[in-house]
């Protein structure tokens, strides 16, 4: 569910973040921040709160945008993830963000993706780019076919006889 309000929040850098439970999302908000050239830093009172909610589901998060800064709730780390995600993807051009009000959880627990480097060559860079793309998309299973019955494409120098 959403809902829009009135008037934007510019974001500034360095955004202050106050984050109750999850480093790992704030670390990966950081890093996709930083393309746009943003930084983080912490701090007790901050434009950007994240906190637990324990009566929201697994994977299930609010998101307020108002004019005095950002708040999210999650049910778990999962949730604060895709609740930054959300966000990302709401930043316009000159770091607005529209007021709204968004209040998401997932329909189905496994929501997924196959990637076959079996029978096709990807670098690291190109599976890293599917990887963030697919955490956009706020999908959480990456089912990676490494290998078939006519070979294995990965390098290991520990195991060199996997190549024959």
């Amino acid at each position: 569910r959403e809902a829009t309000g009135t008037g934007k929040f510019v974001l500034q850098s360095p955004i202050t973040v106050s984050n109750a439970f999850s480093a790992n999302a704030v670390r990966a908000f950081e890093e996709r921040m930083g393309t746009k050239g943003y930084a983080l830093q912490q701090a007790e009172t901050a434009v950007l709160t994240i906190a637990k909610d324990p009566g929201l589901e697994r994977e299930a998060y609010t998101l307020a945008v108002g004019k005095e800064g950002i708040r999210i709730e999650a049910g778990d780390e999962n949730g604060a993830i895709w609740a930054l995600a959300t966000l990302l993807k709401r930043v316009g051009t000159d770091g607005s963000i529209e007021a709204c009000s968004i209040s998401d959880a997932p329909r189905a627990a496994h929501r997924g993706v196959m990637l076959d480097v079996a029978r096709h060559f990807f670098t690291a860079e190109e599976v890293k780019r599917v990887i963030e793309q697919i955490s956009l998309a706020k999908m959480n299973v990456l089912h990676w076919h490494l290998a078939d019955d006519q070979g294995w494409r990965i390098e290991s120098r520990k195991y060199p006889k996997l190549h024959q």
